[in-house]
């Protein structure tokens, strides 16, 4: 990865590979998943390979995984602050950082797509959204601050793609405006994202579940 390639930087469940998924429309931005490089083609890429019918719960990682690595060298996206006082590479670098704009809803989001939280509880998990938020702040408010840098909320639990946040979100990286088409495909999104939540619910009722929560119920139990 060039040091000069631009960064999305989000904690846990806040919507960076979506936002990522509408840069994607621009122009500059190659397709590295098809021969076509036009918004047609990404268009019909997202909506048949990314948020398809088969997305839900239980592959929702799997399929940003499958797709994701193909993309970092002309946008990558990170779960890290790093040092942004100091490091003088990590200043001159072009950086778009997020704000859960609702913590207890991306702490549920996230929770039913990896119910391991990474391996941290839901305290340590809240506590690390406040904290990311708390620190974006006090980069809002630094005197060092790079004017490379765009701190910003986004809201992965709205049904229309907020037209404000995205045109300052793409003014931020000079690229085109493509709000209807990314419209859409924060719309496919939507849908996919009420789909899994749907799905993990009826998963939570279902007779599988309850067999096997019966079965570690009587973990450690003696036989009779």
């Amino acid at each position: 990865m060039d040091k000069q390639t631009p960064i999305i930087s989000f904690p846990w469940g806040a919507g960076g590979n979506h936002v990522r998924w509408l840069l994607f429309l621009d122009n500059s931005i190659h397709n590295p998943y098809t021969n076509g490089q036009s918004i047609d083609h990404k268009l019909d890429f997202i909506q048949t390979e990314v948020y398809n019918k088969k997305r839900t719960w239980n592959n929702w990682l799997q399929i940003e995984w499958q797709f994701r690595n193909q993309l970092d060298d002309q946008i990558k996206i990170e779960h890290e602050l790093y040092d942004w006082e100091t490091n003088e590479t990590y200043k001159n670098r072009k950086i778009l950082f997020l704000k859960s704009t609702d913590i207890d809803k991306t702490i549920a989001h996230y929770f039913h797509i990896n119910s391991s939280l990474n391996s941290i509880s839901f305290v340590e998990f809240r506590e690390k959204l406040y904290t990311w938020n708390t620190e974006l702040n006090v980069i809002a408010n630094s005197d060092i601050k790079s004017n490379n840098w765009l701190i910003t909320e986004f809201n992965i639990f709205g049904e229309q793609l907020d037209i404000n946040i995205y045109r300052s979100i793409i003014d931020f990286f000079k690229f085109d405006d493509h709000y209807k088409e990314a419209n859409l495909i924060n719309r496919w999104y939507y849908e996919a994202r009420i789909k899994s939540a749907k799905d993990f619910s009826l998963f939570l009722s279902s007779d599988d579940f309850q067999k096997y929560t019966n079965i570690i119920d009587t973990f450690g139990k003696s036989n009779v």
